[in-house]
């Protein structure tokens, strides 16, 4: 194992100038495969038996190029796994306090709620019997961002932010409800505690707040720069619902199976747009459909659970010791039913989704693909199934 891992440092630590800069390397991946809950400077830097300002330097301070190990680690993940798809996903890393860079109340999919915690968005290479990250990012929440804070006219620079943000309310006693403003400091204050906080945390400049599947799609253009390109990609809902992210998805030739929610929209499969009359006043509007869209819960109830079809994808992992002590044995295999749709062009053919299909589960969680054959004359868009056995 020990002459495994040097090869494997060697090859990822390679393009470090210095021969002291490849050792801490190696001496920093030790102390990450070696046994113990904490990973930090100090608990590490005591089972190697050195210094932890050695490991401290080389992260923080030490001049190499981190991109080049990340393209060498990604490369050899690649390599090594073989994957079957790759997997867009974002992790969260509880905090106690507010010095670590990027950390603020927000969700975390991981604790299942809301939490003082950091967010990483990643791009994993992924088998049934394997998982290899290839690419992250740390979110950068807008209270990190000083470009979104709003000036006096209440006009925010970053627009990320901007088409974001909503008011906050909360209920009376009678139920109804009324708006809650949080008590914030004023602007120039917030602008200054947000400065004063990246600076301390070394947060580079052109780090900014951007919604985690624009982070995704840079991770696949950056992976795509190196030469790596995924066989699939799937994510859950939160970036499959996104509009923009399936379309950049789709424009990067990348075939993809993402969860969607049943509250996404869809047309008919003979939708088609159509030219509404310019008035002459203000701009010109764009080609829309001439009926609502309906959403695919709506869509695939319509259709019925006989337009579905069962796929099966593998056998359930062994009961664990907390099943059997509840007494619930989980089934042998992970099947649900699909009904497949094709995606057409949109009323604004910029944001298409072209040559896509898409399916997904009932009630509130489905999938989207592109690159697989759709149904006959299927709505266009993300549609969930109605399964008659939820798996």
């Amino acid at each position: 194992m020990r002459e495994r891992l040097e090869d494997f440092a060697a090859g990822v630590f390679a393009g470090l100038p210095r021969s002291d800069q490849r050792a801490t390397g190696l001496r920093y991946l030790r102390g990450l495969m070696l046994d113990g809950r904490r990973k930090s400077m100090q608990p590490m830097a005591q089972r190697l038996g050195v210094d932890h300002q050695q490991l401290q330097q080389f992260l923080t301070s030490s001049t190499w190029d981190v991109t080049d190990v990340r393209r060498r680690s990604a490369t050899a993940a690649v390599d090594l796994v073989d994957p079957q798809v790759w997997v867009v996903d974002d992790t969260g890393f509880p905090k106690d306090g507010k010095a670590s860079a990027c950390v603020a109340r927000q969700y975390s999919g991981t604790l299942g709620k809301v939490a003082n915690c950091q967010i990483a968005v990643s791009v994993h290479a992924a088998t049934d019997t394997a998982s290899a990250v290839l690419d992250w990012r740390l979110f950068v929440p807008e209270s990190w961002d000083e470009t979104c804070v709003p000036d006096a006219d209440g006009k925010i620079t970053n627009p990320h932010a901007r088409r974001l943000r909503q008011q906050p309310t909360t209920r009376d006693q009678a139920g109804a409800k009324k708006p809650y403003t949080r008590r914030q400091a004023p602007p120039a204050e917030q602008i200054d505690q947000i400065r004063s906080r990246r600076a301390a945390s070394k947060l580079p400049d052109g780090e900014r707040y951007r919604p985690k599947w624009m982070m995704a799609l840079e991770m696949l253009d950056e992976l795509a720069g190196w030469g790596l390109r995924p066989p699939l990609l799937t994510a859950d809902a939160g970036y499959g619902q996104v509009a923009e992210f399936r379309q950049g998805l789709t424009e990067r030739g990348i075939s993809y199976i993402v969860a969607t929610t049943s509250s996404t929209t869809a047309q008919p499969g003979d939708a088609r747009p159509v030219h509404v009359p310019y008035a002459g006043v203000g701009r010109r509007p764009t080609p829309r459909y001439p009926t609502p869209a309906r959403s695919i819960k709506a869509i695939a109830l319509i259709h019925g659970a006989d337009a579905t079809r069962l796929v099966r994808w593998r056998d359930r992992a062994p009961a664990t010791g907390a099943d059997r002590a509840s007494g619930q044995q989980p089934g042998r295999e992970l099947a649900g039913h699909f009904l497949a749709l094709r995606s057409g062009q949109r009323a604004v053919s910029s944001n298409a989704d072209h040559n896509a299909a898409t399916t997904a589960s009932y009630p509130s969680a489905g999938y989207s693909c592109n690159g697989h054959p759709a149904a006959t004359n299927p709505p266009t868009t993300g549609c969930p199934t109605y399964p008659p056995t939820h798996p």
